[in-house]
């Protein structure tokens, strides 16, 4: 089961769940992701469940700055603005779920 489905639609989670192949992606692309999983929960869930997803410019800048700010995510550029997980974390992803550590903190 995709880590998203688990914890229920939050946007942060869903850029965790978006970024674990370690991908470099825009805040475009991520806005894009988010509107398509928006789009796809309100189809199979309704929209009570859907509108958990902010798929708005500012949410995503928001999200993007603070998961690189807490170092979850890492900036690789700043024209168009591009992420991707950052390698001091370490991430385990299985039918159990998603685990997401970073190195510094177990040494």
């Amino acid at each position: 089961m995709p880590f998203g489905n688990v914890l229920g639609p939050s946007t942060s989670v869903l850029i965790l769940d978006l970024m674990v192949d370690n991908l470099e992606r825009t805040r475009n692309d991520v806005q894009s992701h988010m509107a398509f999983l928006k789009d796809k929960f309100n189809a199979e869930q309704g929209m009570e469940y859907a509108r958990k997803v902010d798929t708005g410019f500012e949410s995503i800048i928001f999200w993007c700055e603070l998961l690189t700010e807490t170092g979850v995510l890492e900036k690789t550029s700043s024209k168009p603005a591009t992420y991707r997980l950052n390698p001091n974390v370490l991430v385990s992803d299985d039918d159990e779920g998603l685990i997401i550590l970073r190195r510094d903190v177990l040494e």
